[in-house]
């Protein structure tokens, strides 16, 4: 940093992107903050010498003068680029095509104009402006001169030559057009392979019945749209409200496999965060550690757990978190889902708080505390995984411990969660006995007794 302050004494320094000097989390050991300080120090030893200009995205440049106070006090002059819009960037491609020595036929006007509105229309932050106008241009010109190899030579002329015509501006127009217009193909014994698993699961009848549904219709708009009838677009973020345990991580996983294969979302990948994931400890830290979660989930699905968490009211950080999320759902419309879970009252309080989560989401998925017959399911279910049985009398006793904790649960009620620790418990007593024992069988280290259940500290497990 220090050699190239130097380099810049007399001049000026650019630093390009230099938002990427801040580390989204505000961890660690990043070398980042250290180029910061030196710059800062420079900035006031050599007053007057040299000057610092630094650019970047709009909503991260804010974010990374808001991240330290010397930044804010040294950069008080800003200077905001606006995307040029579609009759500038025009005006580019006219003067970009001349300086080459060409010029746009009238006719091909209108298609670029007709271009220029849509690629305006559907831009984002990584928006090429110029740049993109200089790289189409590149590509007219090598079509039109392709086209002119292929007239006689006795049959051109200086305006042949010289012309861009409606017809090497159609070409390019449609090769890019195809180029966007990517159809991702899901895999049909996938999908098929991930609706068994979710009809196996044990319980959640009213969530299975949901998403059957929600999957029948968005088969129903894909048939639609191959062939070429109005499809309604479909929201697929989702709020999922329940205890603990009840499956939604599990429910939210599949569902991301699913629409991954019914060719929704490219990736199908999800990622998993809570309050602590998104929110910082610094002011304008909260906004770059949500849009680095965002990113990461691009093509998948973002599961925030206890997302009420987030909207805690006053000068809280989590407010940051929400409108960084609210803003880039709508950026990335169509490009990630959002499930957000937690308690059902909690959840319902947290939407209703604002009308920018109301519009958003709008797919409820209730889950139901598991029954005691259930949970015992779902504790044979994982003993046969892991490769245990229970006996008789240690299921009957699981049976019976689980009606218990049924009849006495609150909201706290861990449900498969609650199973699990139990049985682990379980298991460590039958590990702990089998210790004892002389020449092992087989049985003897797979078999759950009703004495290993028996001896279980519950106060252990709260």
């Amino acid at each position: 940093t220090k050699e190239t302050i130097d380099k810049a004494i007399g001049g000026t320094l650019f630093i390009d992107e230099a938002y990427s000097l801040v580390k989204s989390d505000n961890g660690g050991t990043d070398f980042g903050n250290e180029a910061i300080d030196t710059l800062l120090k420079r900035m006031e030893d050599d007053k007057g010498k040299f000057i610092v200009i630094a650019a970047g995205y709009t909503e991260e440049m804010k974010n990374f003068l808001k991240s330290n106070p010397g930044l804010k006090s040294r950069f008080t002059k800003e200077l905001v680029f606006d995307d040029f819009p579609p009759e500038e960037l025009l005006e580019i491609m006219n003067s970009y095509i001349e300086n080459k020595g060409h010029k746009l036929d009238k006719e091909a006007i209108h298609p670029l104009i007709k271009f220029f509105n849509e690629i305006y229309r559907t831009r984002d932050k990584s928006f090429g402006n110029a740049r993109l106008i200089r790289n189409l241009s590149e590509e007219i010109l090598r079509t039109h001169l392709l086209r002119i190899a292929d007239i006689p030579s006795k049959e051109r002329n200086d305006s042949i030559i010289e012309n861009i015509t409606k017809e090497d501006i159609d070409k390019i127009l449609f090769i890019r057009s195809k180029k966007s217009k990517v159809v991702i193909e899901g895999n049909a014994d996938l999908l098929d392979q991930y609706l068994n698993e979710l009809s196996e699961l044990t319980g959640l009848e009213n969530v299975k019945k949901s998403v059957e549904k929600l999957v029948s219709s968005l088969k129903v708009a894909k048939l639609r749209n191959e062939r070429g009838l109005q499809v309604i677009p479909r929201n697929l973020h989702s709020v999922f409200v329940g205890n603990p345990g009840t499956g939604k991580t599990t429910i939210a996983r599949l569902l991301s496999k699913i629409y991954k294969e019914m060719g929704i979302l490219e990736k199908g990948h999800l990622v998993e965060v809570d309050r602590t994931g998104l929110v910082a400890g610094y002011v304008g830290q909260t906004a770059a550690k949500t849009e680095a979660i965002i990113e990461e989930a691009l093509g998948g699905t973002l599961f925030i757990d206890e997302a009420y968490s987030l909207a805690r009211g006053g000068n809280d950080f989590g407010q940051e978190a929400i409108d960084t999320l609210l803003k880039r759902m709508e950026d990335y419309k169509g490009k990630f889902v959002v499930i957000v879970a937690g308690y059902t009252n909690e959840m319902q309080e947290f939407v209703e708080s604002n009308p920018g989560l109301q519009s958003r989401f709008t797919n409820y998925l209730s889950f139901e505390d598991y029954s005691p017959r259930q949970m015992l399911e779902i504790a044979l279910v994982i003993s046969s995984k892991n490769g245990y049985q229970l006996d008789e009398g240690a299921w009957q006793l699981f049976l019976d411990t689980f009606s218990k904790l049924y009849k006495e649960k609150d909201k706290n009620f861990g449900n498969a969660r609650t199973v699990r620790n139990i049985l682990y418990k379980a298991i460590s007593n039958q590990e702990e006995r089998i210790l004892t024992l002389v020449n092992l069988s087989d049985e003897d280290l797979t078999t759950i007794t009703y004495d290993d259940v028996q001896k279980i500290n519950y106060s252990e497990l709260k």
